[in-house]
């Protein structure tokens, strides 16, 4: 029982669109139907008359004896674009619905944390340099006045 109503309630939700779209076309004509207004016309010309005095009730029967042209509800193409208009929401669709904003942030930014990376590099690369540099200098300076005061710096004992 469930699963009819599922499927009833999906046929119905689906054929939405077309039901709109068939009520805001204009009706067919009679010929392109395949019909002959002359031939209905014969055929009621040929029943008897009603018994009825008072003339307000309407006997006709219409007698088809032949196949009806076919109807195409949907178009070539119209259910391979995409979902249908006015159809029930994608899952994509829910989700947008119900998921909160705060959820809805953006994924860590990977360019932005690699560019923050490679700063943080450079960053200890140049102190590194300025170490080494400071104690290129500090050995130089040591040096000359190793060479200007030799009697000041101890020999190292053996």
């Amino acid at each position: 029982m469930r699963r009819a109503l599922v499927l009833l309630i999906a046929a119905n939700v689906g054929l939405q669109p077309a039901v709109a779209r068939a009520q805001s076309a204009p009706p067919p004509s009679v010929e392109s139907l395949g019909l002959s207004l002359e031939r209905i016309k014969r055929g009621l010309d040929e029943r008897p008359p009603t018994k009825d005095p008072s003339g307000l009730k309407l006997d006709f029967y219409v007698e088809v004896t032949a196949l009806a042209p076919p109807i195409p509800i949907f178009q070539p193409g119209e259910l391979t674009t995409g979902p249908v208009p006015w159809g029930a929401p994608t899952h994509a669709d829910i989700l947008n619905i119900v998921t909160p904003q705060a959820f809805k942030s953006p994924a860590v930014p990977i360019g932005t944390l690699a560019i923050m990376g490679i700063q943080q590099l450079i960053k200890m690369e140049m102190e590194r340099q300025k170490r080494r540099k400071a104690e290129e200098e500090r050995r130089k300076r040591d040096d000359e006045l190793k060479k200007k005061y030799p009697y000041l710096v101890a020999e190292p004992k053996k």
